[in-house]
């Protein structure tokens, strides 16, 4: 979801940055005065630039956190293996070995 908002948006920040330009080089030319018009193009683009900006920094924090707890039982599950009686000697498959099996 993420991906698809940043294309979205970037899409977006491209077309009012391009229409900005566009009418400002139009109005530059025609003399008509439609420096407002782009300028406002042109804030439309800052303002998503900036909810996306925000949009993607908290997506990445979600990111990490849930990376730091996948990370965290991992590590508590391997120092739990590693208590067991058999030294956690699971055979690089998970499978621990019954009782007489070894």
């Amino acid at each position: 979801m993420p991906n698809r908002l940043g294309e979205a948006v970037g899409r977006g920040l491209g077309m009012g940055v391009g229409l900005g330009l566009a009418l400002g080089a139009v109005g530059a030319l025609s003399g008509r005065g439609l420096r407002p018009v782009a300028k406002a193009a042109i804030k439309g683009g800052l303002i998503a630039y900036q909810r996306a900006s925000v949009a993607a920094a908290e997506a990445a924090e979600v990111a990490q956190d849930l990376y730091h707890e996948a990370r965290e039982e991992r590590e508590a599950e391997e120092q739990a293996r590693e208590r067991l009686p058999h030294g956690g000697d699971d055979g690089g498959n998970g499978v621990v070995p019954m009782r007489g099996e070894r």
